[in-house]
């Protein structure tokens, strides 16, 4: 039985702060293999991955190595600090070389990507919602399932104004890269 079936609906939750869970890893609190992500100050476990959503993964990094200009970092799993509850991990962020992780602004990244195969309804629901509100200026959804890639951009609020479906060969490239268009079907192998 799943453990949140458990717990009544209007049980007290304690809700945490990025700071408080960067205390808590300085100190020890969590174990070095746990996975987790700091959503609207809750701590969400991570799924293991599976192996389609690792092959998109890699293989859009190496496709934005080569293609992205040098002052661009693809980062691969790095917390982005939206402080004060929110600590998402998403699988690829670029944003500018040389600048720190736990210092960077929502506002300095270029485009945020999440994989799905498990996590479709948390990518497209709460996640899409965080990164709009926190104004990243793109944000993109690999649907590994659906071979299919949802596009969000042009943050409003708590909403995307353009919001765009793209078959897995049709090419796409990031607002602020138009060089590097990449085809969902070059990452299948």
């Amino acid at each position: 039985m799943n453990a949140s079936t458990n717990i009544d609906a209007g049980a007290r939750r304690r809700v945490f702060t990025v700071d408080e869970v960067l205390a808590m890893q300085r100190t020890g609190v969590f174990e070095d293999d746990e996975k987790f992500e700091l959503l609207e100050g809750e701590l969400v476990l991570m799924q293991s991955k599976l192996n389609p959503h690792e092959l998109y993964k890699n293989n859009l990094v190496r496709a934005f190595y080569r293609l992205l200009p040098d002052h661009v970092a693809p980062w691969v799993q790095a917390t982005l600090y939206l402080r004060p509850n929110n600590a998402p991990d998403p699988d690829i962020m670029l944003f500018p070389r040389g600048r720190s992780i736990e210092t960077l602004a929502p506002e300095e990244v270029y485009l945020l990507v999440e994989v799905a195969d498990t996590t479709l309804a948390t990518d497209l629901g709460v996640k899409a919602t965080l990164y709009a509100r926190f104004k990243v200026a793109e944000y993109w959804v690999i649907d590994v399932s659906a071979r299919r890639l949802v596009v969000h951009r042009d943050p409003d609020g708590d909403v995307w104004r353009e919001i765009r479906v793209f078959g897995a060969d049709d090419t796409v490239a990031p607002l602020a890269f138009p060089e590097a268009a990449v085809r969902l079907a070059d990452l299948e192998y």
